[in-house]
């Protein structure tokens, strides 16, 4: 036996077992709505900062227009990865990468309220429920990140 064939050989005596097809299935489902919850906060950001903030708060509109942007590109990344299935590891890790940051971000903002809740200070609703759907969409990146490799092929349509 090679060493290249011994390589191999432990490289798949260690490797954990593959996931079953309907679990590959779910994870990208999940990611799917995961984006699609994500794309409808952009979605209602644009319409905020188009039809609200001009007369309320117009100094803030780039500010939340960059949000926007942000949680739109996050959707598309995620639906993207989706569509390109297991065989593209450097996109499953952009996933990965900006996931966790979604994860963190969304936890910032929603202890941030509970911070501002427990202190008397002013709670904004909207950014506690950004806050979960950012993380929330976050942790279904970053398992479908980690998980999907280890799925079997799964064909799209």
């Amino acid at each position: 036996m090679s060493q290249a064939d011994a390589r191999d050989a432990a490289r798949l005596s260690s490797a954990q077992p593959p996931l079953p097809e309907g679990l590959a299935v779910s994870l990208n489902l999940l990611l799917i709505l995961a984006s699609l919850a994500t794309a409808g906060v952009a979605l209602w950001l644009f319409w905020v900062t188009s039809t609200v903030l001009p007369t309320h708060d117009p100094a803030h509109i780039p500010m939340w227009r960059g949000v926007a942007l942000c949680f739109l590109a996050y959707s598309a990344l995620s639906c993207i990865c989706v569509a390109a299935g297991q065989g593209n590891p450097p996109l499953r890790w952009a996933v990965g990468v900006t996931s966790l940051a979604a994860v963190a971000l969304g936890l910032y903002g929603v202890g941030d309220m509970f911070r501002r809740a427990s202190t008397g200070g002013d709670v904004e609703g909207y950014i506690l429920l950004m806050g979960i759907i950012l993380a929330g969409h976050g942790i279904t990146g970053l398992l479908h990140a980690l998980l999907i490799p280890r799925a079997r092929a799964v064909p799209l349509g």
